[in-house]
């Protein structure tokens, strides 16, 4: 399997029916647009790389290192991306329904109106992540990390949390102000007294448990 360091081969070998690709290095590389669905990038270097408005269907991105990389509207749809290295990447309007991000770093991600439908977020970390209208019905947050600071929150306004698991969840210094949290599982899940939560919303009534600062 080649391991690819620019876009030109890529594009070539792609075209030619080759998919996978694991381990290339592709930092910063200029992928706007482009249909590469079912590639193989595992453990790919593509830090800073633009891959915004593509397609990207069933792609596997596991292990692969995507940090400040601009993922706007790309359509991620069932892709592989569990374990991947995802701090501070542009996600805003992107589709990653029943996609597997466990134990995925999304630090200080944006992931504003991101369709997360019935993703695997089991373990993610998304500390300080801005999750403003994201669209997470079923999709499950078993053991994620949604925690920031007093400075700086993960947001979840408007976030659409229908069905969604947050079993052993940390959701401690988030805003849920907005947040549609109906028929979400939250019993088991966690949050001080810095989580934001709609008017007249009682978390210890849904068995979620207050951590101690």
């Amino acid at each position: 399997m080649p391991k690819i360091t620019t876009v030109s081969d890529l594009l070539a070998s792609y075209q030619a029916g080759e998919r996978e690709f694991q381990g290339s290095q592709l930092s910063r590389a200029l992928l706007r647009g482009l249909a590469l669905v079912d590639v193989d990038l595992r453990g790919a270097n593509l830090n800073g790389a633009d891959l915004s408005e593509g397609d990207l269907t069933r792609a596997n991105l596991s292990q692969s290192y995507l940090r400040g990389a601009d993922l706007e509207a790309v359509d991620l749809e069932a892709a592989d991306l569990s374990g991947a290295k995802l701090r501070e990447v542009i996600l805003t309007g992107a589709r990653l329904y029943k996609s597997r991000l466990q134990e995925a770093d999304l630090s200080g991600a944006i992931l504003r109106k991101t369709n997360l439908q019935e993703a695997d977020l089991q373990r993610a970390c998304l500390w300080g992540a801005s999750l403003r209208g994201a669209q997470l019905q079923g999709a499950n947050l078993t053991g994620a990390a949604l925690c920031g600071t007093n400075l700086w929150m993960s947001d979840l306004n408007q976030a659409d949390l229908q069905g969604a698991n947050f079993d052993k969840a940390d959701l401690s210094n988030a805003d849920l102000t907005t947040a549609h949290l109906w028929q979400a599982q939250l019993a088991g899940a966690y949050y001080n007294h810095h989580t934001r939560f709609p008017v007249g919303f009682d978390p210890e009534a849904l068995g979620m448990q207050v951590l101690w600062e």
